[in-house]
């Protein structure tokens, strides 16, 4: 027959072997986490350079009075409307959001140059500029350019200012 201590000495020898079968399998559990650790955050950090490379190319830096500030390479709209996005995010709509609201801004717009062209305050080449956007915002095109939102109160200067890149451009 076999004792309570004999049986003890047997499972505490058997405790003892797990327990170092568990403390190695575990040492080796964390060496592979942190060699996958370190192969992630090198991954992260070429991402992030990677990224950072194309977000620098994928803008211009403009300025006016109060600053420079940078805008998307690809946007028609200048400054004042990069500002504005920052600053006056308001209802989260943009005026894009209405096509004859924008096709109304090109009328607008168009109908200034044409006036001032008449008086000899704008020549005739520029006028012709701002004809060929004005025809191509009738067309549909570029609306996607008009990222004012609906309710942006900065005394007009952001609706004001934000088709004039977006024509010229």
């Amino acid at each position: 027959m076999v004792s309570a201590h004999h049986f003890s000495k047997v499972a505490l020898e058997h405790f003892r072997h797990d327990i170092a079968d568990v403390a190695r399998r575990l040492l080796l559990a964390r060496r592979t986490v942190m060699k996958w650790l370190k192969s992630f955050l090198l991954a992260f950090c070429l991402l992030f350079a990677v990224v950072s490379a194309k977000t620098k190319e994928k803008s211009r830096t403009e300025g006016d009075l109060p600053g420079e500030r940078e805008v998307p390479a690809d946007a028609y709209y200048g400054v004042q409307t990069a500002r504005t996005l920052e600053n006056f995010r308001i209802s989260g709509v943009d005026i894009n959001r209405y096509p004859g609201f924008v096709e109304a801004w090109a009328i607008v717009k168009l109908a200034a140059a044409r006036a001032n062209t008449d008086v000899g305050a704008m020549k005739p080449e520029k006028l012709a500029v701002i004809e060929k956007a004005c025809n191509a915002v009738f067309a549909g095109k570029y609306h996607d350019q008009f990222v004012v939102d609906w309710y942006q109160g900065g005394a007009g200067t952001s609706k004001t200012w934000a088709p004039i890149p977006a024509n010229s451009n």
